[in-house]
C-alpha cells in the first residue's frame, strides 16, 4: 500500500466534496456518462459492480497535469484529501482506492463535478478523519515551508517514519482518528 495525497483548497472542496465525497454517487451515472464505445467502460463496471454491490460509492478524480503520479495509483493505495493548509489547515477524508483504471474519463469528470478537468478517477468508500495539515505535513517530515497548493502527491516509501510507514500511518488513522 502507497500513500498519496491531494491538496483541494477550500473553494473545491466547498464545491465538490458534498457531490462525490460526503455522499455517493450511483454507477448509473458510470454507466450514463461513458460511452459504449469506450474500450474501458466494460471493465471498469465490471470492477464497480464487483466492489460495490449496492451500486454506490464515492468518488474523486484529478486532473490530467497529475498524470505522472496518478498513473502509478493501485487498488488498496489510500488518498488523503487536504482541504486546506490555512490556520493549521485540515485533511477531512480518507480514502482506500477500490477501483481505478489508469484513463482518462473527462465525460465522467463532467458528468460529476460539471466540467472535465478531472479525468484521472478513482472510487472507493469515504473515512471521515479528524486530522489537520501541521499534523500531516509533520508526520511526513516537510518543513512549514512546504507548499502542496493543488498538487496530487506520493508520499516517499518509509514515510511516515514514526509510523514505520504508510500502513501503520493508516491503521494509526482509523484507530485515533476516524470520526
Amino acid at each position: 500500500m502507497r500513500l498519496y495525497f491531494h491538496h483541494v483548497g477550500e473553494t473545491g472542496a466547498r464545491r465538490d466534496f458534498p457531490r462525490t465525497i460526503w455522499n455517493e454517487i450511483n454507477i448509473r451515472t458510470v454507466e450514463e456518462s461513458i460511452s459504449d464505445d469506450n474500450p474501458y467502460r466494460a471493465p471498469l463496471l465490471r470492477d464497480l459492480n464487483s466492489k460495490f454491490p449496492s451500486g454506490k460509492f464515492n468518488v474523486w478524480g484529478v486532473p490530467q497535469g497529475a498524470a505522472t503520479v496518478i498513473r502509478n495509483l493501485c487498488v488498496g493505495d489510500v488518498v488523503l484529501l487536504v482541504e486546506t493548509i490555512r490556520l493549521g489547515g485540515c485533511v477531512p477524508a480518507l480514502c482506500s482506492v477500490s477501483v481505478f483504471e489508469a484513463q482518462v474519463f473527462p465525460e465522467l469528470s463532467k458528468a460529476l463535478w460539471t466540467e472535465s478537468h478531472f479525468p484521472y478517477i478513482f472510487f472507493f468508500n469515504t473515512e471521515r478523519i479528524d486530522l489537520t495539515w501541521e499534523e500531516l505535513r509533520r508526520h511526513l517530515g516537510y518543513s512549514d515551508r512546504f507548499d502542496p497548493r493543488g498538487q496530487f502527491y506520493r508520499v516517499k516509501e518509509g514515510k511516515p517514519e514514526e509510523f514505520l510507514g504508510p500502513a501503520r500511518y493508516v491503521k494509526w488513522l482509523r484507530e485515533e482518528r476516524v470520526t
